[in-house]
């Protein structure tokens, strides 16, 4: 595999884009919000596989220090992630990944959520992000075992869309892999995205595991199926994602969550985002 190809892969990819539950009442309904904290700040690491029909296997791993920089009173806000470290591993060779350099995106957003102004460049990690961060909100309360759906567009005039369900799956205790009580989101999501080589109809799976009082995500697991690549044909993805723990307070600074704007995700809106329980 020639330095050539593995670049070439990686831009076809991101041009592209537990435990046991906890008892609920059957009546019981839970909205799920991602909550916004001035100053917070959060690290994840990502992991990407990639399973190309001729029998390629890639895998892609970085890390990210995701900030909330500023909240004002009006209910717009600044984020920035910064991509900090990045390692691909070719067949089982690890290698050093072509071209990499420390990178960040500042972006910002109204008092809806809608991006309103990005700086900052991230090459194809911007999209890997992007396939990553699956929807996990929805605009009402849902009891377990409850969906709802909504329409994505994947193209500036609307006429192609992602069709996405959001399923609340459980209330998850707090365990060794999920370190705080959780909800456990299940979001599918399928239709078709634009790509170099035309028209591409995907489904997107994940289960993803966020904190119940903010709804920050501690662990998220999917798969990317129906992409072709270049000299690779048909492709599967599977990735994982995983917060990292906190560093101490003080001197050495200390990590909190993120920001995710992605295809099959429509940004929170970050002031009346909240969770909570309510009763019908």
């Amino acid at each position: 595999m020639t330095h050539r190809r593995i670049m070439f892969a990686l831009a076809a990819v991101a041009c592209v884009f537990g435990a046991t539950s906890a008892p609920s009442r059957a009546d019981d309904a839970y909205t799920i919000k991602r909550v916004f904290k001035a100053g917070e700040v959060d690290r994840y690491k990502t992991t990407l596989d990639i399973e190309a029909s001729g029998g390629m296997k890639l895998q892609i791993s970085f890390t990210t220090t995701e900030t909330t920089k500023e909240i004002k009173d009006d209910g717009s806000m600044v984020r920035a992630i910064t991509i900090e470290g990045a390692d691909l591993s070719l067949n089982g060779q690890s290698m050093a990944m072509p071209g990499f350099k420390p990178s960040t995106i500042t972006a910002s957003f109204d008092k809806d959520g809608k991006p309103v102004k990005e700086e900052g460049e991230a090459g194809q990690f911007k999209q890997m992000l992007s396939m990553t961060r699956p929807t996990i909100e929805a605009d009402r309360a849902l009891r377990v075992g409850e969906e709802w759906k909504t329409e994505v567009p994947t193209n500036k005039d609307g006429t192609k869309k992602l069709n996405v369900t959001v399923t609340l799956v459980g209330l998850e205790p707090k365990t060794e892999a999920v370190p705080a009580e959780s909800y456990k989101v299940k979001t599918v999501a399928d239709g078709v995205v634009e790509s170099p080589q035309g028209d591409q109809k995907v489904k997107m799976e994940s289960v993803t595991f966020v904190t119940r009082d903010s709804a920050k995500i501690l662990k998220s697991d999917g798969t990317v199926t129906g992409l072709s690549l270049p000299q690779f044909g048909q492709a599967k993805i599977t990735f994982k994602v995983v917060r990292q723990p906190d560093k101490p307070t003080g001197a050495a600074g200390h990590f909190g969550l993120s920001w995710r704007i992605a295809p099959w995700r429509r940004a929170p809106p970050p002031r009346r985002a909240r969770c909570s329980r309510t009763m019908s």
